[in-house]
């Protein structure tokens, strides 16, 4: 389930702990103040605010206010007004934040204070960032920077660049945040050895750790903590913290248990240590160490009872409920070690502090919570009631981030009742919600980020299912209308796919018809659903545009799947298509592949006369070479041609004339035919670009002439349609582990994007060409990269290989390839007549040598 907050939302709390700290400074320079003999009311407001006990500042601010008004101290008042905005805007009063908003700035004109109305810019670019507003949000952080630059002050100079970042984020310019971030980077390393450089370096570090740069947010975060255990300031505990929630990340569970074990050993602060066991618990129970994970709570539950009542404390029990959950569902707990009740009895003290609170975002997640408790226990009418009202509070709040979760366990239990008509839309709002939330999925707060394969990837797989399982039965208007909503699903989840893949969003797409890009083309769309059974269901979706008068058409098979079946079917084809084995021994395979996804589709890719087969594949089907899937007669190649894509609605728009290389310089080419970085030499890489030179205009870097500055020189000067890089090259499902090689770098899919966007302004790249790339053996997510590739980098069209093949067997196909094109043909024709040339060879007829060859993206 999701990943509790531990005291309260980081982020948001993270993004305004600068203002809380510039108002103490303004508090203590104006001490002197007859209102500031007493008590202060607005002290007592921000310890409460701090505390989380969001409802009693605002009533501790409210009388701030009229104090404030009572001696005339306007500036205080903006200050005071400002920080209101902020705890309606942490409650969900939003119409009642934007009123103390606009008082502040009132009240901020008439004095014309440049750190007032810095700070008012902050809180106005923070209303807007939460209301899905990046270009406000982003304006207004610009202003407050340059208020801040005019007064010297670098901490909220700082600060205003950093939630700059996070606006980018929001409006889909990945390239410029990141560039930003790393020019933030330098500038801190820059600073001598002090506390500001190490917040920085902290607020640094836990910001790459929202966009998914965990390498280096790794890196950030060990150099401030390293710095501040040296200067011995006490922020080294929340340092380690941080830089186990990265680790956590990364999945390097060992180690980021050193470091919450850290976190609590320095630190003094009762909520600080909390949090790292509760973040230490959370790894114990997903290491399975339920010995380990039973015996630190009873410190934990001490600790977390010694808390006043607040929004951390609600989240801290709601927490630690979610994880008494998952414990209490593992195998090897001793028998009555964990009680339902007891852990019932600590949500349902949650939700009633959070009443108390009168705060509705803390009693959403407790009340949720409860409600998955109840659903776990199969307590389904109490557990539909309680799940639901907690998305209702939620939606009010418009907390998508904590009513996707709850709109998803809402269609789980409304399933199980039967009920599933109110399953459907309860799972529909689920998905709107994750829409919604697409940008910032991964930009959430580390400790509120969804798990993808655990709550995303799911929601989309159980819809879809849930619509597929009786669709057959249905009337032929209805079935059209629903097969249609399933098809949208699977488009959305290969989107949500790729996004995690990069650790952000990637594209905005939009959805289209097939006859909007190929009237010849069918689309087929498999996707394999797990069963409680263990087995396996393979639900196909074939899409064809209109004919004529006639309507397009969706249709729809299933296969059931034995245990482990598609697996071993997937080993053993990978295994045959090695030159170890006779092409006889590879057809069994793939006839049953081409038996499961195509066959039943046949006569209706016949009465359309369809040319060409996309695929949209899934899971393990990623890596499969659909050419070589066989009827019995042919492969598949020998009757379509065939393309990857990762769904319509991310296909870049078709040319309206097939791509002609002869008129002009096209082709940008670069390339190693000499071993390097511990890759095996390609001698035949300079025979291939050489005969490129003789079919059309080609700019040319071979071995130390391949690097990246000569590359980024040419793109800078000139628009190529067509870059060629003939090179080792490897995909995996590991970002990090995923590159292309140059004669002085491995170059990461985010370095290629960035060196292929220098052209984006002038012409799209309509071909991205990598031979002698591979995807990894047996990682079924590897191929991602590929579709990756041709998304990120903006290229219509791109061709690799699924794996390593011959040096020369690459060249002759790459050569053809690039004939065929000469012809006027289309991309995917093109590519499939090269591939007939080798199978018809004497050399080359094996599937070993063409099959690996696919295209992705636009196959026009």
């Amino acid at each position: 389930m999701l990943r509790w907050p531990v005291h309260g939302d980081e982020k948001m709390r993270n993004r305004w702990r600068y203002l809380v700290l510039a108002l103490l400074t303004v508090l203590l320079l104006t001490i002197a103040r007859p209102v500031w003999s007493q008590p202060s009311a607005h002290v007592l407001g921000q310890q409460a605010y701090d505390r989380g006990q969001l409802a009693a500042a605002v009533t501790h601010w409210q009388t701030a206010m009229r104090e404030f008004e009572s001696v005339g101290d306007v500036r205080s008042q903006s200050l005071t007004a400002g920080h209101l905005a902020l705890a309606y805007q942490d409650l969900g009063e939003w119409a009642t934040a934007a009123t103390w908003l606009e008082q502040a700035q009132q009240l901020a004109n008439a004095q014309d204070d440049a750190f007032v109305m810095a700070q008012l810019l902050m809180v106005q670019g923070t209303q807007a960032w939460y209301q899905g507003q990046g270009t406000e949000a982003l304006a207004r952080w610009q202003q407050a920077e340059q208020q801040y630059q005019s007064l010297g002050d670098d901490t909220g100079l700082l600060q205003s660049q950093i939630n700059q970042v996070q606006a980018l984020q929001l409006l889909g310019k990945h390239q410029q945040a990141f560039q930003q971030l790393q020019q933030l980077l330098e500038s801190l390393q820059a600073l001598p050895a002090n506390s500001l450089k190490v917040m920085g370096l902290h607020t640094l570090g836990t910001t790459l750790h929202g966009i998914g740069e965990w390498e280096q947010a790794a890196e950030t975060l060990a150099q401030g903590l390293a710095l501040a255990k040296q200067l011995q300031l006490p922020l080294a505990s929340k340092l380690h913290l941080s830089l186990g929630n990265v680790l956590r990340a990364q999945g390097k569970l060992a180690e980021a248990r050193v470091q919450y074990q850290q976190s609590s050993e320095l630190t003094i602060d009762r909520s600080l240590w909390l949090t790292a066991q509760l973040n230490q618990l959370k790894v114990l129970i997903d290491q399975e160490q339920v010995a380990d994970a039973i015996a630190i709570l009873p410190n934990i539950q001490n600790q977390l009872s010694r808390l006043p009542p607040s929004r951390e404390q609600v989240y801290a029990q709601v927490n630690l409920g979610n994880s008494l959950i998952r414990l209490a569902q593992m195998a090897n707990v001793p028998p009555g070690t964990l009680d339902r009740r007891a852990i019932a009895e600590t949500l349902a003290t949650a939700v009633n502090q959070a009443r108390s609170l009168d705060d509705p975002k803390a009693e959403a997640y407790a009340l949720g919570e409860l409600g998955h408790l109840y659903e776990i226990s199969q307590q389904w009418s109490a557990a539909l009631e309680l799940t639901q009202t907690a998305a209702q509070l939620a939606q009010a709040l418009q907390a998508r981030e904590i009513a996707m979760p709850w709109q998803w366990q809402a269609g789980r239990i409304l399933k199980q009742l039967g009920e599933t008509e109110g399953a459907i839309a309860a799972y529909a709002e689920a998905v709107d919600s994750l829409k919604a939330l697409r940008q910032d999925l991964v930009a959430l707060s580390p400790d509120v980020q969804f798990s993808f394969r655990e709550q995303v990837e799911p929601v989309y797989r159980q819809f879809t299912q849930l619509l597929l399982t009786d669709v057959d039965r249905l009337p032929e208007a209805r079935r059209q209308a629903q097969l249609l909503q399933a098809r949208q699903l699977i488009e959305d989840l290969q989107l949500a796919t790729l996004d995690n893949f990069f650790r952000q969003a990637c594209i905005a797409g939009s959805p289209r018809r097939i006859d909007q890009i190929d009237r010849a083309a069918a689309v087929i769309y498999p996707i394999l659903l797990d069963q409680a059974s263990g087995e396996q269901r393979l639900e196909v979706i074939v899409s064809v545009a209109e004919t004529g008068t006639e309507t397009g058409e969706l249709l729809h098979y299933r296969r059931r799947i034995a245990p482990g079946e598609s697996q071993q079917l997937w080993e053993t084809l990978q295994a045959r298509l090695t030159l170890l084995y006779d092409v006889d021994e590879i057809l069994p395979a793939a006839q049953t592949l081409y038996e499961w996804l195509v066959a039943p589709a046949e006569p209706l890719l016949a009465r359309h006369h369809i040319q060409t087969l996309v695929f949209v594949p899934d899971r393990f089907l990623r890596n499969v070479p659909m050419a070589v899937l066989y009827d019995g007669q042919q492969f598949l190649m020998e009757k379509y041609t065939l393309a990857l894509a990762p769904g319509l609605q991310l296909l870049p728009s078709a040319q309206a004339e097939p791509l002609d290389i002869t008129n002009r310089p096209q082709i940008l080419a670069s390339g190693l035919s000499e071993q390097r970085d511990g890759f095996i030499a390609l001698p035949n890489v300079k025979k291939e670009l050489a005969q490129l030179e003789q079919l059309a205009p080609t700019e040319t870097f071979l071995n130390q002439a391949f690097v990246t500055a000569n590359l980024q020189a040419q793109l800078e000067e000139n628009a190529f349609p067509i870059i060629h890089l003939a090179t080792h090259g490897q995909f995996s499902s590991n970002l990090d582990d995923t590159f292309l090689l140059t004669w002085d770098q491995r170059l990461s899919i985010q370095d290629l994007e960035i060196l292929l966007a220098r052209q984006d302004y002038r012409q799209p790249i309509e071909l991205l060409i990598l031979s002698a790339c591979q995807t990894a053996r047996g990682d079924n997510r590897a191929a991602l990269g590929l579709a990756g590739i041709a998304v990120r980098a903006g290229a219509r069209s791109i061709v690799s290989t699924l794996w390593s093949v011959a040096d020369d067997s690459t060249a002759r196909l790459v050569t053809e390839f690039y004939q065929n094109l000469t012809q006027q043909t289309t991309k995917a024709e093109a590519l499939r007549q090269a591939q007939l040339s080798l199978l018809q060879s004497t050399d080359y007829h094996h599937p070993y040598f063409w099959a690996p060859f696919v295209l992705v993206g636009n196959w026009q």
